[in-house]
């Protein structure tokens, strides 16, 4: 079921601020929470994103921040556990602080890891399994970040691991296994990062956006959808809600209806899934559901409904709610004549193109939900996120 966020609490993590000293902000006091964003014209290296936000009841555990190398100059990389993948950003500092955002400062490596296959029904994370599927791929990530010369790497977990009962055990067997600290996100923190990619990323076109924003983040463990209004520069939080529930969790759902066909099987993912953005919109304004809105999307369903490779292709690509139903309805028709049965694709499929029909059939309903709720007529696709948002804060707060 979907949670809202707690008035009058903000995130305040001192491994993952950039300036963990500071005392709260009068805004972070304020009961609604704030976001605000300067986009400079004048140098990209002003661009500036602070963002507070109502908090979960999860509290944040481990360290962000591992020294790989005391060598000079100092080099960042990003590491992120996701329920899916393991990824790593690798950016060339010197040229990002003097241009600003462009994808080919990047080496974005990610491997498929289904993290969230690790988890049992009562979320326990099996670290034998973990060891062997898992493990090997976070120790590859490490080993290229010490190829490129990696000094500072910080390294994040989210869904998959936030919903393990077992989480401390899970990180001081990463810690012993892989020799690096972990940050558990709070969901809240994850929105952060990936609303600060975003506009990182699109700052020659966020003065075309809407004045209403609404922000949808759809993981393997879990969604965040977050509503925000735009005055000048500035950015105010209106809404923001975390689902646990994302194409992981989806695709568990759709394999435990073994026994019921493909169309009813599919029927009762949609609906739980459709039964979660009602709960949402019956507690928006009649104003906030009326407004002009764009509406920007992060999540593999999404980017792989565009059709394109890279995140640099993908990034930006406007889909029309007309365009993603026709995905829809031809990714059914696929998954249908080629798989018999909803049951075996717990895992992920070996043929990786019937795997992305499933991840947008299961995925993009909740986005088209959404849309259909909320007069949403297209969404804008981002080609970066949460990573990017941390590699952001840490390139401008080291000198």
């Amino acid at each position: 079921m979907p949670r809202k966020s707690a008035p009058k609490t903000v995130i305040e993590n001192p491994e993952l601020s950039s300036n963990p000293n500071a005392t709260p902000s009068k805004a972070q006091k304020e009961d609604k929470a704030r976001i605000k964003s300067k986009v400079e014209e004048s140098h990209p290296s002003e661009f500036q994103a602070t963002i507070s936000m109502g908090n979960s009841n999860f509290r944040e555990l481990g360290t962000a921040l591992t020294i790989l190398s005391k060598s000079t100059p100092e080099k960042i990389g990003v590491l992120e556990l996701s329920t899916k993948a393991v990824k790593l950003l690798i950016g060339n500092i010197a040229f990002l602080k003097q241009h600003g955002f462009d994808f080919g400062a990047f080496k974005n490596v990610s491997e498929i890891s289904n993290t969230g296959d690790c988890l049992d029904l009562q979320n326990y994370l099996n670290i034998a399994k973990f060891q062997k599927q898992v493990l090997p791929i976070i120790q590859k990530a490490i080993a290229i970040a010490r190829e490129h010369s990696i000094t500072h790497l910080y390294s994040i977990a989210t869904a998959a691991y936030r919903n393990a009962v077992n989480i401390q055990e899970v990180l001081e067997f990463i810690q012993k296994n892989a020799e690096i600290n972990i940050c558990v996100v709070a969901q809240e923190t994850e929105a952060k990062y990936t609303l600060a990619a975003f506009l990182w990323s699109s700052k020659d076109q966020v003065a075309e956006f809407e004045k209403h924003i609404v922000m949808i983040d759809q993981g393997g463990g879990s969604t965040q959808i977050c509503w925000f209004c735009r005055s000048n520069r500035s950015y105010e939080v209106h809404q923001y809600y975390t689902l646990d529930l994302g194409t992981v969790t989806l695709r568990h759902r759709l394999s435990m209806n073994s026994m019921l066909s493909w169309p009813k099987a599919l029927a009762q993912a949609d609906g739980y899934a459709q039964d979660c953005v009602r709960q949402i919109v019956q507690s928006l304004s009649p104003i906030m559901i009326k407004a002009d809105k764009s509406c920007f999307s992060v999540g593999s369903a999404i980017t792989k409904a565009t059709g394109k490779k890279s995140n640099r292709e993908q990034h930006l690509t406007r889909l029309p709610l007309q365009q993603l139903q026709k995905i829809v309805r031809e990714s059914e028709r696929a998954l249908i004549s080629q798989i018999p049965s909803p049951n075996l694709c717990k895992q992920e499929l070996a043929d990786h193109m019937l795997d992305d029909l499933l991840v947008m059939r299961l995925g993009l309903p909740m986005y088209i939900s959404l849309m259909n709720h909320l007069n949403i007529p297209e969404l804008i696709v981002s080609g970066t996120a949460l990573r990017y948002g941390l590699f952001w804060e840490k390139l401008y707060s080291r000198k």
